[in-house]
């Protein structure tokens, strides 16, 4: 991850607040008490404990909301098989590796989804920002 910015402390900052309405546990006082610098600066360790927190994640991109994974060739028209990606390989196994396999599509909680993805970029808050604009536009 590069240099952190005043632009990370404010997509930490709005979006914690839109888990926090959506649900998410945690006190007013990380609005308050600590400045959101010392999260970020903190060897990352703070702030990446709260953004790839499942709760978080389920509070902010939302449980009812879920992604449709095709497999190229599979009719349009096949409903996807929902699959919860957190379960699944708690049970030992791996649902992309499985899809593949079977042929199937999945469908999974968006949360998940972008869990993944924000797991992936070089830079999570970055992402959040994506995905942030993506909210404002809907």
């Amino acid at each position: 991850m590069g240099t952190i910015t005043k632009e990370h402390k404010n997509i930490l900052i709005k979006a914690v607040s839109i888990a926090k309405n959506n649900g998410f546990d945690i006190c007013d006082e990380f609005f308050t008490d600590v400045e959101v610098e010392d999260k970020l600066f903190d060897g990352m360790s703070r702030y990446y404990n709260i953004i790839f927190d499942h709760q978080f994640a389920r509070c902010f991109w939302t449980e009812e909301v879920s992604m449709d994974l095709f497999l190229d060739g599979q009719p349009e028209d096949e409903i996807p098989q929902q699959v919860d990606l957190v379960a699944t390989l708690n049970a030992g196994n791996h649902p992309i590796a499985a899809m593949v396999l079977a042929k199937k599509s999945l469908r999974i909680p968006m949360w998940q989804y972008n869990l993944s993805q924000m797991a992936l970029s070089e830079d999570p808050l970055l992402y959040i920002k994506s995905t942030l604009s993506e909210m404002e536009v809907e």
